[in-house]
């Protein structure tokens, strides 16, 4: 496109309102995420999980399994139980799905993935410094995500070594405005 000399349209950011709108909110999200990330990983947890249920569970019966197991779970507990999991409905098929965190310190792998039944589970021994806390959150920091459970309290807060930060000291500055 021609201009004359010292008519510069700008970029498409400040011509199209709409472009620029649809800029800042992906900025916001991608801000969120980080900070959301940063929250959840400033908390111990012990395995990360990943569950996909069979096409035609809707959302009430997927929740209903959720909460089934971590009642199942929370008996079979020797200490405390926590968690933070994360409803997703894939794109392709509309699948449902989970990914959580969870504090149970003493049960293994198997003792996490036992509760399930006959569904696609996934569960890792949690490593803060994989990501999974930020992948956790990834939908619902995009305003997605179908629904957040939570157990009745969080896991303790992770205390770093002496002399490392963690980024939980960033939730003072944040708007989600």
């Amino acid at each position: 496109m021609s201009t004359k000399r010292g008519d510069d349209p700008g970029t498409l950011l400040d011509i199209n309102p709409l472009v620029k709108q649809e800029h800042i909110e992906r900025r916001q999200a991608k801000r969120r995420h980080q900070v959301l990330g940063a929250w959840l990983n400033g908390y111990v947890f012990t395995h990360y999980v990943h569950v996909s249920f069979p096409k035609g569970s809707g959302l009430k019966a997927t929740r209903k399994h959720v909460e089934g197991v971590f009642g199942r779970l929370r008996s079979r507990a020797k200490t405390r139980l926590e968690w933070v999991i994360v409803i997703e409905k894939g794109p392709r098929g509309g699948l449902y799905h989970v990914h959580g965190l969870v504090y149970a310190p003493g049960m293994t792998v198997e003792d996490m993935r036992a509760p399930w039944g006959n569904v696609v589970t996934d569960v890792d021994v949690y490593d803060r410094d994989r990501g999974g806390a930020w992948y956790v959150v990834k939908e619902i920091a995009q305003g997605g995500g179908e629904d957040i459970l939570f157990s009745p309290r969080l896991p303790p807060l992770f205390i770093p070594p002496s002399g490392q930060s963690t980024a939980r000291g960033e939730l003072e500055e944040v708007s989600f405005s």
